[in-house]
């Protein structure tokens, strides 16, 4: 990423109408847990995430096989993002206050802690270059959103908002994320140059969660009534809903770049919440 001074805004609610678009889904679920997230997807379609049974913990799924994966002495973890076999997420032990973020590069973890952080600290997305974004909060309670990249700490802040976080990045250093004052949250894309803002058509509230090398964003967006997932191909200014079939609610978290897509629903039938794949028909 080149420039970290955000320069040029740009504001706007998407304009096209919402349309479903067609997709496969395969569901995605650890045995015996009732809470699977997935979070992130790689292009080996290796999906990251978290399952819950006593505790929520990280895994990594090949297709086959749960993998628990998460750093030493954990008692609470997610992993949200994976490039290749790095991964990025956050952790509790016993005898921490907050969460704390971490990296796990060529299998060792190292923490990533906000050096202005007096609470938690999260590492959302990890890309090829190892960059590593993410979010933490000051004393106030105040979410600021963050670069990693080389041991070093950048600062990542939407202009005239109370909290940002940023929750993906490609390879090419562009972000999204989400900005909010406090009242209402729209989904922000920052490409080094323009931070652009928008809202979903109906939404009350929009949050972009991924980016793939295509420039292609996803995400999930409230109304009144429920929560759906999105797909935008042209910086927000259209959103195509994405919901996994008669679920009353979705979140899109991951896209690949061939546009696989993973996410989460809330199975009201057994109040479960699972995980899905799903592929462009």
């Amino acid at each position: 990423m080149s420039r970290l001074t955000l320069l040029a805004l740009v504001l706007g609610p998407a304009t096209s109408a919402i349309a479903q678009n067609s997709y496969s889904f395969t569901p995605i679920d650890c045995l015996g847990s009732n809470d699977t997230r997935a979070f992130g997807v790689n292009e080996s379609n290796v999906i990251v995430g978290g399952c819950r049974t006593v505790g929520l913990h990280g895994f990594v799924y090949n297709g086959d096989v749960f993998d628990t994966v998460e750093p030493p002495g954990s008692s609470n973890s997610r992993i949200r993002g994976i490039s290749g076999s790095d991964l990025a997420g956050f952790y509790r032990r016993p005898e921490f206050d907050f969460f704390r973020g971490f990296a796990r590069i060529d299998d060792e973890f190292r923490d990533i802690v906000h050096p202005l952080a007096a609470q938690d600290t999260y590492a959302l997305a990890i890309n090829s270059s190892r960059q590593i974004v993410g979010g933490y909060f000051d004393a106030a309670g105040n979410e600021h959103g963050f670069l990693y990249d080389a041991d070093q700490y950048y600062p990542l802040d939407c202009p005239g908002f109370i909290n940002s976080q940023v929750n993906g990045i490609d390879d090419d250093g562009r972000v999204v994320g989400f900005c909010d004052d406090g009242v209402t949250t729209v989904a922000a894309i920052y490409d080094g140059t323009v931070l652009t803002l928008f809202q979903c058509p109906g939404a009350a509230n929009t949050v972009a969660t991924a980016i793939n090398s295509n420039g292609v964003v996803v995400g999930a967006y409230d109304t009144p009534a429920t929560t759906h997932g999105f797909i935008t191909v042209d910086m927000g200014q259209s959103c195509t809903q994405i919901d996994y079939p008669d679920a009353p609610n979705t979140q899109v978290m991951g896209i690949t770049s061939s546009g696989n897509l993973v996410g989460f629903y809330f199975d009201d039938a057994v109040s479960y919440i699972r995980s899905f794949l799903a592929t462009p028909n």
